[in-house]
């Protein structure tokens, strides 16, 4: 709790609050009188930010889902629903520093196997670790956080998670393919910022084919990503895969040279490890947290106008590497 127990507001029902405060209060095991007791002392003032709008209301649908676990709320499935369609929004902000380091568990979460034997500590760890990016999904699926299902008392059934999630389950099974087979030498072009080719991605998409990892359907739409101002099949794999660090930092080379100040190095190198872990990023997500928290205008802060352009122009040609020109149709 984060009630303030110097308010002269809350120090009328102190008793109440350390109570509910220490390790020994039901939290487990919640008596018949704890929810009229709670609701009471939750009217108390807080000196606790809970974030914002967006992060309280998905915190008001994990614990929701807590409770279904817990057997004390029948919106298991409506919570299932909605959860799913919030972390879907998310999974295509991958391209976004904050959201990409949680992109392992938000593939999880649109899988099948991430439900069975779902607990309420891991719903827990999960709230904790996405509340913060949930504001970043477009506006349009945000609305999601702002609607509520009512009560609906019936037979337990298994709930189909949609085709976008089972896309997400194609994506994670993509990843660990590839990390098998990575001394590929399409894959190597890919890993180390070298052109690709079609024939390099018909080679891989023959491979994901008949090792069953995709179906067709999952590789045209995989065509159509679009991330970092690039497109195509070949940028979807190295979101998957990243970049060779040994790569990127030659490639960017001249900007973290001897002779360059620490602060132009520090942040080259922000960009360099956004990079090995998402293959791209898009120029302007530097003008963007956590770019900004150590250089508030990004680039600008660090380099003079003519190196900027040159430092973002690095950016987008490595970005470049992962899109092949799709050849022209003849007329």
């Amino acid at each position: 709790m984060g009630i303030d127990v110097s308010s002269f507001v809350v120090r009328q029902s102190l008793r109440e609050v350390q109570a509910w405060q220490s390790e020994e209060a039901p939290w487990s095991d919640l008596p018949e009188h704890a929810a009229e007791d709670l609701a009471e002392l939750a009217t108390l003032p807080s000196g606790t930010s809970l974030g914002s709008e967006e992060a309280k209301r998905f915190d008001l649908l994990m614990f929701e889902l807590q409770l279904a676990l817990l057997g004390r709320s029948t919106k298991l499935e409506a919570s299932q629903r909605k959860l799913s369609d919030i972390v879907m929004g998310l999974s295509s902000k991958t391209d976004i520093p904050a959201v990409a380091r949680h992109a392992e568990l938000i593939e999880d979460i649109l899988t099948q196997e991430w439900w069975h034997g779902l607990t309420v500590p891991i719903v827990e760890s999960a709230r904790l670790r996405l509340r913060e990016i949930v504001h970043l999904i477009d506006q349009g699926s945000r609305t999601i956080l702002y609607s509520d299902f009512e009560d609906e008392l019936a037979a337990p059934t298994t709930v189909a998670l949609n085709p976008a999630a089972d896309f997400a389950a194609f994506k994670k099974k993509a990843r660990q393919f590839m990390a098998q087979h990575e001394d590929h030498i399409a894959l190597r072009k890919l890993r180390t910022g070298k052109p690709l080719t079609l024939l390099d991605l018909e080679e891989l998409e023959r491979m994901l084919l008949e090792a069953g990892v995709g179906s067709p359907s999952e590789i045209s739409l995989a065509k159509t990503m679009e991330a970092a101002q690039v497109r195509g099949f070949g940028v979807f794999l190295r979101a998957l895969v990243g970049l060779e660090r040994g790569a990127v930092q030659e490639h960017f080379a001249d900007f973290i040279a001897d002779g360059k100040s620490a602060d132009q190095i520090e942040f080259v190198g922000m960009v360099i490890e956004h990079l090995c872990r998402s293959g791209v990023v898009d120029p302007g997500l530097l003008y963007d947290s956590p770019f900004t928290d150590q250089a508030p205008d990004g680039p600008d802060s660090v380099f003079s106008g003519a190196e900027v352009e040159n430092f973002l122009e690095h950016v987008r040609s490595i970005n470049r590497t992962a899109e092949v020109p799709q050849p022209a149709e003849a007329g």
